[in-house]
């Protein structure tokens, strides 16, 4: 009995850090998001599709397609062969495959990795919402996230005014203020997949978002967050690369 009581206490002790870490934690269709009290409301998951746990890659997706694959190039996207060939989402007849034009620039349900694996509320964050995160969190370079091992970016819900936007870089001293024991997300350096090749893994992150690219002559792309040790950026790149997924929920 004493035991019992022994090991009853030693699990509620060692319960505190994650309880106080994810404070503002909740699930939705058997996965787990955080509340870091973003002024849209967006709540953000603690895994990418395709991993049980925050440290991990997941899978990797060609922007629009629904399932991991062996190799991403034009040759096997989904829609379209080549940077003048776009079947789906096109806006400039000049990519567009024949003088193609729907004029749709945010995936649709169907298309969109995060809601069809994951369902309920779960969606590819947009172009606003990875730039709320990027501008109203406090981001942390970690080589060793949790002693997994596992590099990329703690983002942590925003202590103070002068935090938000603000980045702890490779070789910068973090603000003291902030630990694990406190509301985060984290984003693995995941790399990137083009042909049968993993690229940039533990070095550099790519993840999606929803929306095209909308510049003359480049609709072939779409958005992408990019980050490495020294800097976290958005960009456009060929939709045929497979690139991570973070989903979030609209509050």
């Amino acid at each position: 009995m004493l035991m019992k009581k022994i090991y009853y206490l030693l699990a509620s002790l060692l319960l505190v850090p994650f309880i106080d870490a994810f404070g503002s934690f909740g699930s939705e269709n058997g996965h787990d998001y955080i509340d870091l009290e973003l002024p849209s409301g967006t709540l953000w998951a603690t895994a990418n599709v395709g991993a049980n746990m925050p440290e991990a890659y997941g899978d990797y997706f060609a922007w629009g397609e629904i399932e991991p694959k062996k190799s991403y190039s034009w040759s096997n996207y989904k829609y379209g062969t080549n940077e003048s060939s776009i079947t789906k989402y096109c806006c400039d007849s000049v990519v567009g495959k024949d003088g193609f034009v729907d004029g749709k620039t945010m995936l649709e349900a169907a298309d969109d990795v995060a809601h069809v694996k994951w369902g309920g509320r779960w969606t590819m964050p947009t172009e606003d919402q990875w730039k709320e995160l990027s501008t109203q969190c406090y981001w942390v370079w970690t080589e060793n996230y949790g002693g997994t091992g596992s590099n990329g970016y703690i983002v942590y819900k925003a202590k103070r005014r002068d935090d938000k936007g603000a980045r702890a870089y490779k070789g910068t001293k973090p603000v003291e203020l902030y630990s694990m024991s406190d509301v985060h997300i984290f984003l693995p350096a995941t790399g990137c997949r083009f042909e049968e090749t993993l690229s940039y893994s533990g070095s550099y992150g790519y993840y999606w978002a929803s929306v095209l690219d909308t510049n003359e002559d480049t609709q072939y792309g779409a958005l992408y967050v990019g980050f490495r040790a020294a800097s976290v950026y958005h960009n456009y790149y060929y939709r045929y690369y497979g690139h991570a997924v973070r989903p979030v929920i609209n509050k």
